[in-house]
């Protein structure tokens, strides 16, 4: 009697996976094919400037500290610092946002550990200055297309911009 009471619960898990499974495709957007024109750099990644010339080939405002040889990205005002660890094979895109003066250091972790339970894969955390920090590590050591790399920037941005704008009830970043 407890088998066929156990094979009842399974057959109803296995159908509310099907319909939650056919829900959640239903409810799924439309693929939309990135048009952005993005040429591959020989070789893979091997330095700064093949970032460089990803971000300028899809179309990209891109600039690179001589000194520090350090990628910026602008979107939508907001600069985006890209980063290579080449002994890691990561690209990291860090995203830096100024936090109102008056919000006390508790008010700003708690919204940084608020992100960090909310938004996935982007990590936040308050720095030294008190601003609020966004970071994510894409790696590149199977290799990497330059549309996913322009795809990862285009994503986490999304990301960590509607996070704030989701979760920030206090409006304490500026």
């Amino acid at each position: 009697m407890l088998y066929k009471g156990m094979g009842v619960l399974v057959v109803s898990a296995f159908l509310v996976v099907l319909s939650s499974q056919a829900y959640s495709q239903a409810a799924s957007p439309p693929i939309v094919a990135n048009t952005a024109p993005v040429v591959s750099t020989p070789g893979g990644i091997q330095s700064t400037d093949d970032l460089v010339t990803i971000f300028r080939n899809a179309a990209m405002t891109v600039t690179k500290d001589a000194a520090s040889g350090e990628v910026t990205v602008e979107e939508s005002s907001f600069k985006v610092i890209v980063r290579l660890d080449e002994p890691k094979k990561l690209i990291t895109y860090t995203l830096l946002f100024v936090m109102e003066e008056a919000a006390s250091t508790e008010e700003r972790l708690q919204l940084a550990n608020k992100l960090n339970f909310e938004v996935v894969l982007a990590r936040f955390y308050v720095g030294p200055s008190g601003h609020l920090f966004a970071d994510y590590a894409l790696s590149y050591e199977d290799g990497i297309s330059p549309a996913q790399v322009v795809r990862g920037f285009r994503w986490i941005f999304a990301t960590v911009t509607g996070g704030i704008q989701t979760h920030d009830t206090k409006k304490i970043v500026k």
